[in-house]
């Protein structure tokens, strides 16, 4: 049995770094996923699910002008609103 060189092993790391740190972007919009580990949509101006652990930027600071700007972590486990 033949073991793989270092340049396969390098090119199978890459490829799969590569698949890993993927987003896939929707059209007309900065809305932006990360394998769902990372969830990010604008203007959502929607209030937060009820299986999810909340954060409002509004209960860290102020700010006069909210984005609307909602991010999810780990599939919408905790979910950061700006609005």
């Amino acid at each position: 049995m033949k073991l793989p060189t270092k340049s396969a092993v390098r090119l199978l790391l890459l490829g799969a770094a590569v698949l890993f740190f993927v987003g896939c972007a929707s059209t007309g919009g900065r809305d932006s996923n990360l394998l769902g580990i990372i969830e990010t949509r604008d203007a959502t101006f929607r209030p937060a699910s009820p299986t999810t652990i909340g954060l409002s930027t509004k209960e860290i600071g102020t700010r006069d002008e909210p984005s609307g700007r909602e991010t999810r972590l780990l599939w919408g486990l905790f979910t950061i609103k700006d609005y």
